[in-house]
């Protein structure tokens, strides 16, 4: 049997997207069952009908007989709370956007975008007559 050092106590962030609320520092312990850990999400929640915690993916965490596997449950993760099963839910997502400029391309922008220093003179243009 694992013992307590080998599976510490893990603190969970849960997000439920239908309710939108957040639920911090949320801990389960290895001696947890999985009914536990789902009374305790419906406990932060107040929500008395049935939940299903899934991955940041929004894929189900899967039980192993009676126990939970709280090896698949990283510390510091973020769950997914889901209250209707079936459907299919996304959580927040972090968006990185990047923008690539290929001088080869006929339709690309003529200069490059950069940042401009603040000592940077600014290039004004002058009507002439």
């Amino acid at each position: 049997m694992p013992s307590a050092s080998t599976h510490p106590v893990r603190r969970l962030s849960l997000y439920c997207p239908n309710l939108n609320k957040n639920w911090y520092n949320f801990l389960i312990t290895p001696s947890m069952t999985w009914e536990n850990m789902i009374v305790s999400i419906q406990a932060a929640f107040q929500y008395h009908d049935p939940v299903w915690p899934l991955d940041i993916n929004g894929e189900p965490f899967s039980k192993t007989a009676d126990v939970f596997n709280l090896a698949s449950v990283q510390n510091g993760e973020e769950l997914l709370i889901q209250l209707r099963e079936g459907f299919r839910i996304v959580g927040p997502l972090d968006l990185e956007v990047v923008l690539y400029l290929e001088e080869s391309d006929p339709g690309a922008l003529e200069t490059t975008l950069r940042v401009n220093c603040c000592d940077e003179e600014r290039i004004e243009d002058h009507l002439t007559d």
